[in-house]
């Protein structure tokens, strides 16, 4: 497969079919674009969560598919991993460019650099090489290194003495953290299930993660509206969640993954190959030897439109249906009990909801709580609200990682195929 993903909020895309052009259609939100070369067809399809538009094209038209794609590169609309290539030409214009600004200064330094560049074939020249693209490294003779690198050592400091020491200590008293016996069994019963001065400690981290967020001018009011959605998640939900998890009492095998990686529960659910949703944000506990999806955090931008609201909301109990499935493919977690969690951040409001399986094997999915971001300075009681939802999502998931930890295994797979979402 060819992946690609949309950076544009929207991308009209012109679809072919047999050869003909049919209308036009316009794909909503981040996504997934998939190349897949199909014997004689090529198949492009351009995914948003729950949607696909597909471009089949046929032999005649593959400059057309192939050159669509250029241009959709060219225009921002797509990211491609793999780097283009420079023509002849165009290394060509490069080395003569650079062997110009060369031989205006006159020192040996720069006469050598000149030399050794004027003797290069450009035929021969990689363009993977940085030399094909005006950039010089440091293959130099050593009489004529030392002053060639005489900006980079600039850029360097000594090391202060008691970084070493510093060092030393920490890595002579590491001790780990402590943990709660995962043989503890918890439930839900209304209260907390750490003392305190430990959910005293919580706070305060993700108070001073608000610290830092509100000297952070990028979120001030003249740039927070122009600001995408990775930069929102990177720098305000991610490093909140961070502080919110961080010493969990069952967390010496968890992880928080971001990037959008694949759900697992998904593409079990999905089945036949196909890709599964890709949240935003994840919370992983492994247990068994196996990775368990507990949280699905699913973010916009600043700016949150209506449809992005409603898709994100429908994504995210999508994601948490699919994991309770896939977590009782394996286990018997205890019913009206264990539940999987999910977040959604719609603008700057940020909204705590949960799925259980209840005693009669049917899905319950609850909104909990809702509370303000506030990404800017604000009235302690909208930083208050937005703690204790932090901190409740922080209290549900010990408990959910309890029952996990204490449920059976099943004795046998079951063979009943899951109703597919």
């Amino acid at each position: 497969y060819f992946i690609v993903r949309l950076q544009n909020s929207f991308l009209d895309c012109v679809r072919f079919c047999n050869g003909q052009l049919l209308q036009p259609h316009l794909v909503l939100s981040l996504g997934l674009a998939t190349m897949a070369y199909v014997h004689t067809k090529i198949e492009l399809c351009l995914y948003s969560d729950g949607a696909c538009v597909g471009l089949i094209l046929s032999d005649e038209i593959y400059d057309i598919s192939y050159k669509t794609i250029g241009s959709l590169r060219d225009l921002g609309a797509v990211k491609i991993d793999k780097e283009t290539s420079l023509s002849l030409n165009q290394v060509t214009n490069n080395i003569k460019v650079l062997k110009g600004k060369l031989k205006k200064i006159t020192t040996p330094l720069y006469q050598h650099l000149f030399s050794g560049v004027h003797n290069i074939s450009t035929e021969e020249l990689s363009w993977k090489k940085p030399l094909a693209s005006q950039v010089i490294s440091k293959q130099l003779p050593k009489h004529l290194y030392f002053s060639f690198m005489k900006p980079a050592y600039r850029m360097m400091s000594s090391s202060p003495l008691h970084i070493q020491k510093k060092s030393d200590e920490f890595v002579s008293t590491f001790a780990e953290n402590h943990t709660t016996d995962s043989s503890q069994k918890l439930s839900h019963d209304n209260t907390w299930k750490e003392s305190d001065d430990r959910l005293a400690i919580v706070a305060e981290r993700i108070l001073n993660t608000l610290n830092d967020i509100w000297n952070n001018q990028a979120f001030g009011s003249e740039f927070a509206n122009s600001l995408n959605e990775d930069t929102y998640v990177s720098n305000v939900i991610l490093p909140v969640i961070r502080a919110t998890l961080q010493d969990l009492p069952f967390g010496k095998s968890t992880f928080i993954s971001s990037f959008e990686k694949q759900s697992d529960a998904s593409a079990n659910r999905r089945g036949d190959g196909r890709s599964g949703r890709r949240p935003d944000v994840m919370f992983f506990v492994k247990h068994r030897e196996r990775n368990y999806e507990l949280l699905y955090i699913e973010c916009s931008r600043l700016i949150c439109t209506k449809q992005k609201e409603q898709d994100d909301e429908i994504k995210l109990w999508r994601e948490a249906n699919d994991e309770m499935y896939y977590v009782h493919k394996r286990c018997k977690p205890d019913k009206d009990e264990f539940g999987i969690v999910g977040v959604q951040v719609a603008g700057q409001t940020m909204r705590l909801n949960v799925l259980i399986r209840d005693n009669a094997d049917i899905h319950r999915y609850y909104h909990l709580l809702e509370a303000k971001v506030p990404i800017q300075p604000s009235d302690s009681v909208i930083v208050t609200k937005f703690v204790e939802l932090l901190l409740v999502l922080r209290n549900i998931l010990i408990v959910n990682m309890s029952l996990l930890y204490n449920a059976p295994l099943l004795e046998k797979s079951s063979t009943v195929t899951s109703p597919r979402s």
